[in-house]
């Protein structure tokens, strides 16, 4: 406690520039001297210097030097320099003064002028010449001097320091009564300077000092009430001398009435009289009070909340240097409270309270840093604040350093540092810490693995409800790591995980209801954990929601549903919902079909390697869906998939090769992937490898082998296999003829709805093969393989629908059933239509609809058709009369040997009709024609030979081909017979 020496004179000297008001409302000449006492009352320091030089001067005012003093010393502390130059100019004949008396044994005036060295007023300030005079009166007893030279000696001012010796002063001094020495000497029991430390002392004395009303003897004792020291702690005791020291205005007192209001200590709590408390101290401009004043406008304790004023406080407090104002004003720019939000104004603060030592405030700068907030991004600056916060014991700051030493951020990885912070912050309970110890352990960072040690960790951080550490726990009971294996009490430390909204365990707690492990499986309960960790964006648990409404697992199947999963966790990169959003988009499945969006997911989801994707995406590629067709790429695809084992994926590596599409067709190399196919499973790889037997392509023909290769596509269920075998069995190729083995193998075919099995079962039935012939039967399993589109079948049904066999005859339905195989391009039932519509069979009766299916029939080489679009070309039936195209189709016939086609051929040129005429071409046609049996054409080589149209005429000739179409059945050729055997016998 320092005493203030020469009470009325002794203030503080300052430096720094005041700046002056206008001196317009006061005059130096008297006139206006009411006013300016008005203005010096208000504090106004301008004034004060001008009221002190009006009692110097004796302007307006009698002559008063003791006055004038006053009021410079008024305006001396608030800083005016002129009245600072003024006083000093006046302590200096003062200070001659004392300095005659102080000589002459005068202890006022040693006292006086003692002041004078300590403040440097008047004379040059002087520690030791202080001392000295002091001393003089102490040994003299001067009880006040006495307390100024153990002042002196506590300080070491102008001495040294010597608690002893300070003891000895102030207890002469405190003997007499005087109470600042009294207070002082009770400071050094309290601390034990120069005396052994002792409470009880300082109790005794701190309460003399406030028995006789001394303000900070009153606080002095409250403290030592406050926290137990030399006396039972008391808080209503504290608070009584706190109170009196208050009504004396004591800063101190006022700040510790107003926290023991806040807190309701010693009296009740009570905000508004807590606020009521610091703002007395604050109008002193304390800043800790301002602090508080601060905090309950934040907090709206006592007052409404009102962030702007909180700052208002803060500010004040902080400019200060409190380092709490500072840090928390540094809160209030980091979060936009009361201020506009400001990382670099919130950055001064902290870096002022980090700068005094304020941990809190070191790991907001580490913050700042590590984050790159008000500030470039700097690791190394962030880990030097964090180790200053981690040096005062931080525990968050040692939980940081741990971060990043384990990341190696601003410094290198050191995995043992980490472990050395973690654990310092772990010692301090942190749950964060003691969970990353535990992963130390798990993963073997800085540590040998050690998983039961892991669980250790993980429980502690699990006991204070860390649900990371849960869910590690979870996941070790899960895998068996350290522990038995055991899903019970991993799904229960899962479920306390997920109920704190732990998104990895509530994806876990998911699967494991999904898969029923450690809990009864229950899809609904799988959906509901699975939704809030994929609404949290949890990429697995979007992937499963999506699958349990794809397949329509705990929840109505919802492929809009599933879509909407399965999207949001593709564009997180997850291959396998990219895999199925594509499957979606290829489908039109809860989406619009879309091939090219299927491409662009399936492609996403290949280049991650997802098998199902690439052979998917293959598939595309062969078909030429959402991208150009390329064999080549679906090649490419395929192998990709086929490496991976996908056995569908292998088997059509080998189709292609067996086709030549984007590679050069080698039935060895087919066969050589098809066994590959087939020992991935692929039973459609077995019915391809015996096909390659039955047709002895890239091996010799050997229908036992194919039949071996069927019979195993065919005992696991494949229907092809089934049907094939069932048809060497029908027709005895590499097994004895067997037509009920056959019928037994297309039923099992039949069971699974194979159309080829159903028309092969039909065939059965027709020829009566195994079976009495039944029409009937045969009708029946034709209509169902017609009605899966197998064209075959529609053929046959047309054709006993034509006939009436098994069916009523009916050429309307005839017609129908050949209409639908001649749709999917069967060339004779394209024919057959050509001739309905121009005979008018089952159909309106309409040539140029006739014409159209013979055209797609000649189109594919059926002969009869080409002969017909001919004859349609020639007469303009159905199509404009156009001989020269008639001759094109002609010649198409005539070219697979068709005779009529031949015949006609001839008549054209016969008669010049679309071509040339020309006998000689006509006659070769003719005779090409009829030496393979036309009737018609040897019949017009007979008319040829016997009138000599083109060639000589020649009876012989005539008679000879005459005879050949009488042979062929050719009508009215009898008489011509007759007429020319009878010339011939003339």
């Amino acid at each position: 406690m320092e005493r203030v020496p020469l009470l009325a004179l002794l203030f503080t000297l300052t430096v720094s520039i005041s700046a002056c008001k206008p001196a317009d409302p006061c005059q130096v000449d008297g006139s206006s001297f009411l006013t300016c006492l008005r203005l010096a009352d208000e504090g106004d320091a301008v004034a004060q210097y001008k009221i002190g030089k009006m009692y110097e001067k004796g302007l307006g005012v009698p002559l008063d030097n003791q006055e004038a003093i006053r009021w410079y010393t008024e305006s001396a502390q608030q800083g005016n320099t002129d009245a600072q130059a003024d006083l000093h100019e006046r302590y200096k004949v003062e200070a001659e003064k004392y300095k005659i008396a102080a000589n002459q044994g005068d202890i006022e005036a040693q006292n006086t002028l003692a002041g004078l060295y300590h403040k440097g007023w008047g004379v040059e300030q002087d520690y030791k010449e202080s001392f000295k005079l002091y001393l003089a009166g102490a040994n003299q007893g001067n009880v006040y001097a006495q307390y100024f030279v153990g002042y002196y000696y506590k300080e070491g001012l102008g001495v040294e320091q010597n608690y002893q010796e300070a003891f000895t002063w102030y207890a002469k001094s405190a003997e007499q009564g005087d109470p600042d020495a009294q207070v002082d000497i009770g400071y050094l029991y309290e601390k034990g300077f120069g005396v052994q430390q002792d409470y009880q002392e300082a109790v005794r004395w701190y309460l003399q000092s406030a028995e006789q009303g001394h303000a900070f003897g009153q606080v002095s004792l409250g403290n030592l009430y406050n926290q137990g020291l030399g006396v039972d702690q008391n808080y209503q005791e504290a608070a009584k001398w706190y109170l009196s020291a208050a009504e004396q205005g004591s800063v101190d007192a006022l700040n510790h009435l107003g926290y023991f209001s806040f807190k309701g200590m010693g009296v009740s709590q009570d905000y508004k009289e807590a606020m009521k408390w610091f703002s007395q101290a604050a109008e002193q401009e304390n800043a800790y009070s301002q602090y508080f004043i601060g905090y309950l406008y934040k907090e709206g304790l006592g007052v409404e909340q009102n962030y702007p004023e909180s700052v208002k406080w803060y500010l004040k407090a902080a400019e200060q240097g409190d380092v709490d104002a500072q840090f928390d004003l540094g809160n209030l720019y980091r979060d936009g409270l009361g201020v506009e939000k400001d990382h670099q104004q919130a950055m001064k603060w902290y870096q002022a309270a980090a700068d005094q030592g304020n941990a809190y405030a070191q790991v907001e700068l580490g913050d700042f840093y590590k984050d790159g907030l008000g500030t470039e991004q700097d690791y190394q600056q962030a880990l030097k604040w964090y180790q200053a916060a981690a040096g005062q014991g931080n525990s968050y700051a040692q939980a940081e350093l741990g971060d990043f030493y384990k990341d190696g951020l601003g410094t290198e990885q050191d995995y043992q540092q980490a472990m050395k912070w973690y654990r310092a912050s772990a010692a301090q309970k942190s749950h964060y810490a003691q969970y990353y110890v535990g992963e130390f352990y798990y993963y073997g960072f800085g540590v040998k693995k050690d998983y039961q040690e892991a669980l250790k960790w993980y429980k502690q951080s699990a006991e204070q409800d860390d649900p990371d550490a849960m869910f590690s726990i979870g996941y070790l009971y899960d895998k068996g790591l350290g522990v038995e294996q055991n899903y019970k009490e991993a799904a229960k430390w899962y479920t306390e995980a997920a109920e704190l909204g732990h998104t990895k365990s509530q994806d876990n707690l998911g699967d494991f209801y999904r898969r029923g492990f450690g809990v009864e499986q229950n899809y609904q309960e799988a959906i509901k954990w699975y939704l809030p960790a994929a609404e949290k964006g949890n990429t697995n648990a979007r992937d499963n929601i999506g699958y349990l409404y794809f397949k329509g697992k705990g929840a109505p199947q919802d492929y809009k549903e599933a879509a909407k999963w399965f999207s949001q966790a593709a564009e997180q990169g997850s291959a396998y919902s990219q895999y199925f959003i594509a499957y979606l988009y290829k489908e039109g499945l809860g989406v619009e079909q879309d091939y090219p969006k299927a491409a662009k997911w399936y492609l996403k989801s290949a280049e991650q390697g997802d098998v199902d994707a690439q052979s998917d995406l293959g598939s595309l590629y062969r078909d030429g869906l959402g991208v150009e067709k390329d064999y080549q790429q679906a090649m490419k695809w395929y192998r990709a998939a086929a490496e991976q084992g996908n056995s569908y994926a292998q088997y059509y590596v080998a189709d292609f090769y067996f086709d030549g599409s984007g590679v050069e067709q080698d039935y060895q190399e087919a066969r050589k992937q098809y066994l590959r196919a087939a020992e991935l499973g692929s039973t459609d790889a077995q019915v391809s490898i015996g096909y390659l037997y039955e047709k002895g392509f890239g091996v010799e023909r050997d229908y036992q082998e194919a039949a071996k290769w069927y019979a195993e596509a065919a005992e696991q269920g494949n229907s092809v296999g089934q049907t094939n075998l069932g048809l060497l069995y029908e027709e005895g190729l590499g097994v004895g003829k067997n037509y009920q083995k056959a019928a037994k193998w297309y039923f099992l075919a039949v069971e699974q709805q194979y159309a080829r099995a159903q028309f092969n079962m039909g065939i059965l039935y027709l020829k009566g093969l195994g079976f009495t012939q039944d029409f009937e039967e045969s009708a029946k399993w034709f209509i169902k393989a017609a009605e899966q589109g197998y064209s075959d079948a529609q053929f046959n049904l047309g054709y006993l629908y034509r006939y009436g066999l098994g069916v009523p005859k009916n050429y309307s339905k005839s017609a129908r059933w050949y209409t639908e195989a001649a749709k999917q391009g069967d060339s004779d039932a394209q024919a057959v239509m050509g001739e309905y519509y121009a005979s008018g069979l089952g159909v309106q009766q309409d040539y140029k609809k006739s014409a159209e299916w013979y055209l797609k029939a000649a189109e594919q080489g059926d002969i009869g058709s080409q002969v017909n679009i001919g004859y349609f070309y020639i007469d303009g039936l159905g199509v404009p009369k156009n001989s020269a195209i008639a001759m094109e189709w002609l010649l198409k016939a005539a070219d697979q040997n068709s005779t009529l086609a031949a015949n006609n051929i001839g008549v054209l040129y016969l008669h010049g009709d679309g071509v040339k005429k020309d006998g000689k071409k006509a006659l070769e046609w003719f005779i090409k024609a009829a030496e393979q049996g036309d009737a018609t054409a040897q019949l017009n080589l007979g008319r040829i030979y016997e009138q000599g149209q083109i060639v000589q005429r020649d009876n012989e000739k005539a008679l000879f081909w005459y005879q050949k179409a009488q042979e062929n059945g050719a009508a009215g050729v009898g008489k011509k017979v007759e007429i020319l055997m009878k010339k011939l016998r003339k």
